[in-house]
């Protein structure tokens, strides 16, 4: 990686939780210089309600297409439970 062969030549990626980027960001001082943070934002309860039946579908199975208000309500609030967690990683499915 600092070699000069691999200058404006190499893309490193890595991903993980916030706490063991931070862990691994920390275990070398350079590191944090030589690199660009990207963060992903956490979706929506209402875009993971929407990916969930999206990919149930995908899998062929059925559920209802019309659900109603108060179902919708109730499910939207599981995933914002869940996306309240601490190792929830939505939109990986």
């Amino acid at each position: 990686m600092t070699k000069e062969r691999y200058i404006h030549k190499l893309v490193m990626t890595f991903a993980c939780y916030e706490n063991g980027m931070n862990k691994l960001m920390s275990t070398n001082e350079g590191l944090c210089g030589r690199s660009t943070e990207m963060i992903f934002p956490k979706m929506k309860p209402k875009d993971c309600l929407c990916l969930f039946q999206k990919r149930l579908c995908e899998k062929q199975v059925r559920i209802s297409c019309s659900m109603r208000k108060q179902d919708r309500d109730m499910n939207i609030d599981l995933f914002k439970e869940l996306g309240e967690t601490k190792l929830w990683a939505n939109g990986r499915m």
